[in-house]
């Protein structure tokens, strides 16, 4: 009985010592062989219905402008967009002249406002007049358009986005921002002006 004993609890030791080390040669060979693991999503961005505040001979996009986010598979497998968080870089004042421009119809919008703290991303009615959303589902051939209405009243803020997708289990955080850059949106100022500098 003891040998039988001492036989079970080195089997014991063995499978609690190797099964994790299996476990992780097997996953990391899955990811290796899936690719649409290790980059699940692919992200594109397009920023639509800009009025510019011209400041110091940059453009800044104004209050209210549009960003079109397009998510699509890299592969065949349907991935689950779970949320999409906008994250603060800096807010400061605003200034400059409003530069006019037309706007384009949204897709799937939504509404960002950048002045509360955390900032509030909601979902608003679509052209049907239904309102949607998170989560959503993207597969081959299925992408979805999402267009946000970013907003600040008195802020010049910079500003990216924080999109949480799951495929097969496994969870990733994609950023979203302009080529690395953040994205930079200034308050409209109180009147139409070319006076540099003046917000209202």
């Amino acid at each position: 009985m003891v040998v039988v004993a001492l036989l079970l609890a080195q089997v014991n030791w063995v499978t609690a010592v190797l099964a994790p080390l299996v476990v992780a040669a097997v996953g990391s060979l899955v990811v290796q062989r899936l690719p649409q693991l290790r980059r699940p999503i692919l992200v594109t961005v397009k920023l639509n219905d800009i009025d510019y505040l011209i400041v110091d001979d940059t453009q800044v996009p104004a209050s209210g402008h549009t960003v079109r986010i397009t998510v699509e598979t890299t592969g065949p497998m349907t991935v689950l967009l779970d949320r999409l968080r906008p994250v603060i870089v800096s807010r400061n004042l605003p200034g400059g002249y409003l530069s006019p421009h037309l706007g384009t119809v949204p897709l799937r919008p939504f509404e960002l406002l950048l002045d509360h703290d955390p900032p509030v991303l909601r979902p608003l009615p679509g052209a049907e007049g239904s309102t949607a959303d998170f989560p959503f589902k993207v597969a081959a051939n299925d992408p979805e358009v999402f267009d946000l209405a970013v907003r600040t009243e008195d802020a010049d803020v910079r500003w990216y986005l924080e999109l949480d997708a799951v495929c097969l289990g496994r969870r990733r955080t994609t950023r979203i921002d302009l080529a690395g850059r953040p994205f930079r949106t200034m308050a409209r100022p109180r009147r139409v002006g070319r006076e540099p500098g003046r917000v209202g």
